[in-house]
């Protein structure tokens, strides 16, 4: 059965219950196979909300990062509680969009940061007006130094191993449930957090068992954080997402089963 006889001057994509036809297919299957990528309307709005969301905690929880304070004597982080709700919604992403969608947010989220640190400093190098304060704008730029910058390679690594993890996990245990995709790749990605940000933040400013109570405290906390969010929100939110954007895993429900039957041998279809 021949869908498109005829090539496209153009390429062209329209999102929603639209056509998409960057190479026009020439059959039934590479047409379903095509069209079950595409988000509807929903599902691109939730992912725009996603993206919004995870910039905005990368940057809070970055410049919360700056402040260690003591928790019984440990040195803590200031962003060791808001970090966690950066895995939440990468786990989020993963579960519905795929894993070249959630990489690619996360891609998205650092660039933002370092463009605010390009800003800043291409701003600070403007001349300043006489008997203008500009206290408030030096404090905020000193800030962005060796810990911001740790923070940030620190998020990119552990969501990208993040991603990976969720990735393999699915596909070689595609029974298991969200929560335990979600579990088993925060608890790991957490690691690769650890590893890059501890020792970029705050090797050689802290004590050498002061670095570590800090790394063992922050993985601790970070990972216990987390888990008490999936137990309490996301082991039910991700299902009811799925269901209510029609998109798992980066493809159309209802038209990935529609093709299974569509295209099933005892309907007669084209292969």
């Amino acid at each position: 059965m021949q869908l498109f006889k005829h090539k496209p001057h153009c390429n062209c994509a329209i999102f929603g219950d639209g056509l998409y036809s960057p190479d026009q297919p020439t059959s039934l299957k590479e047409s379903y196979h095509i069209l079950r990528r595409l988000p509807n309307l929903r599902a691109i709005q939730a992912l725009i909300f996603m993206t919004a969301a995870m910039v905005g905690i990368v940057l809070i929880g970055n410049l919360a990062a700056l402040k260690i304070w003591s928790l019984a004597g440990w040195p803590v982080d200031g962003g060791f509680w808001i970090f966690p709700f950066s895995y939440i919604i990468g786990d989020l992403l993963m579960e519905i969009y795929g894993r070249k969608i959630s990489d690619w947010v996360a891609w998205f989220s650092t660039g933002c940061c370092l463009g605010l640190v390009a800003i800043l400093h291409l701003v600070g190098l403007l001349p300043r007006y006489p008997g203008a304060d500009i206290s408030a704008f030096v404090v905020t730029n000193a800030a962005l130094g060796r810990i911001f910058t740790a923070s940030v390679a620190g998020f990119l690594a552990s969501q990208l191993l993040n991603n990976f993890i969720f990735e393999q996990v699915s596909q070689k245990h595609e029974q298991d449930s969200f929560w335990r995709r979600a579990l088993i790749s925060s608890a790991l990605a957490h690691v690769a957090d650890v590893l890059v940000f501890e020792p970029m933040a705050f090797l050689g400013m802290l004590s050498l068992g002061e670095f570590f109570k800090q790394a063992v405290l922050a993985y601790a906390m970070g990972v216990l954080v987390e888990f008490a969010m999936v137990a309490l929100l996301t082991r039910w939110l991700a299902p009811k997402l799925v269901r209510k954007l029609d998109f798992q895993h980066g493809e159309r429900i209802s038209l990935r089963d529609t093709e299974e039957t569509t295209l099933s041998p005892t309907n007669g279809a084209e292969p």
